[in-house]
């Protein structure tokens, strides 16, 4: 998500610094975010924004990062992991924080470093992906 093509599109689209309830569904559009009236329901009422008239950039923002946000069920996790998978289904943890750092949202290498203790049951470097994906399952369920 960039923050500075959300900016752009807010100000072109609100009025007073905010953006009518009218305006968010064509405001995402805008700015190549899919998303439904339902969804969007569902999101602002988890926000407690749901009777919320117009809404501030620092609103939008939070509703943006939160519609980006997939929910990933273990069979697709552990998909995304086959193409790494190692010598009976275990990778390294320095090419696992590599992952962690390179690709998609990237975690500092300190996060991924606190994340892969959290899921190297023996301190040995080596990370089995069951494990990995039934860890980071549990913690994005």
């Amino acid at each position: 998500m960039e923050i500075s093509k959300l900016n752009k599109n807010f100000k072109i689209l609100s009025s007073n610094d905010l953006l009518p309830y009218e305006q968010l569904i064509p405001f995402y559009k805008s700015v190549n975010i899919p998303i439904n009236e339902n969804t969007l329901l569902k999101i602002l009422k988890k926000k407690k924004k749901e009777n919320f008239k117009n809404f501030s950039f620092s609103t939008i923002v939070t509703i943006s990062r939160e519609i980006n946000k997939k929910k990933f069920n273990k069979n697709e996790i552990k998909s995304a992991f086959k193409f790494i998978k190692k010598e009976k289904g275990t990778i390294k943890a320095n090419d696992l924080i590599n992952l962690l750092t390179t690709y998609g949202n990237p975690l500092t290498i300190e996060e991924a470093s606190e994340f892969i203790k959290l899921v190297e049951n023996d301190d040995n470097g080596i990370i089995d992906i069951d494990n990995f994906v039934d860890s980071i399952s549990n913690l994005i369920e």
